[in-house]
């Protein structure tokens, strides 16, 4: 088995940090989630300790993506297309009122995205 060039591995703190705060998750809620404190989950993001597969799993289910996009050799496979295809979410506090905010947000995606969806097929026909 050959050993991998840790050298070549993209810095994954900084990519974490990106996706949480793109969530607008707090540390506090993410290192929770991991069952860490939030000084030790600052040092994943800062890329001063090395993450095991069992913690990057659950960073992975907490931030909704797969290890394999965190750590694809080039940054924009994943980033290019974020903005269109993510709604920044309002922070949660588990509230009733939370949950408004967000079923009004996803709402507002799908609005979008239908409002999309009718913009492509007009390109379309106009092509065909």
């Amino acid at each position: 088995m050959s050993k991998i060039d840790e050298s070549k591995l993209p810095p994954l703190g900084r990519r974490i940090r990106k996706i949480r705060e793109l969530y607008d998750f707090s540390q506090e809620y993410v290192a929770n989630e991991l069952g860490m404190s939030i000084s030790g989950y600052s040092r994943i993001e800062r890329d001063e300790v090395k993450v095991t597969l069992d913690k990057l799993m659950v960073i992975c289910k907490v931030l909704n993506l797969s290890i394999a996009d965190l750590t694809h050799p080039n940054e924009n496979h994943f980033f290019a297309n974020w903005t269109m295809v993510v709604p920044r979410l309002p922070r949660l506090d588990h509230s009733a009122e939370d949950f408004e905010k967000l079923e009004e947000a996803y709402k507002a995606q799908v609005q979008t995205l239908k409002e999309e969806v009718l913009y492509l097929r007009s390109l379309l026909t106009k092509v065909t």
